[in-house]
């Protein structure tokens, strides 16, 4: 099974899964960097998307927006990366996410 199918399997595995994927293909990621993104069974997991934490994911979100409109972009990736190393979160869907809001 190639990357490409790989995907596409993990995709058909919920509704919610599919439409994270879709997200991250939208956002122009390549398929083996989205599927190194996915959690893996030997390791303790970060959250994804579709976790039942996405209110936290939303708080994150808003609080993104909020340092893009106050501080800048340039401000708002490196609170975003801060995310990442503190909740786990990457800080690419983070930010994909706090511009599709503010849009």
């Amino acid at each position: 099974m190639n990357t490409a199918e790989k995907l596409i399997a993990l995709a058909d595995a919920s509704p919610k899964v599919f439409d994270w994927v879709s997200l991250q293909l939208k956002a122009g990621r390549k398929p083996s960097e989205i599927l190194a993104d996915l959690p893996q069974p030997t390791r303790r997991a970060a959250p994804g998307p579709w976790d039942a934490g996405r209110s936290e994911f939303d708080k994150l979100v808003a609080h993104l927006r909020q340092s893009r409109s106050n501080c800048g972009p340039s401000h708002a990736e490196c609170v975003a990366k801060g995310f990442e190393a503190d909740f786990g979160w990457n800080h690419r869907d983070l930010l994909l996410a706090a511009s599709e809001e503010m849009a």
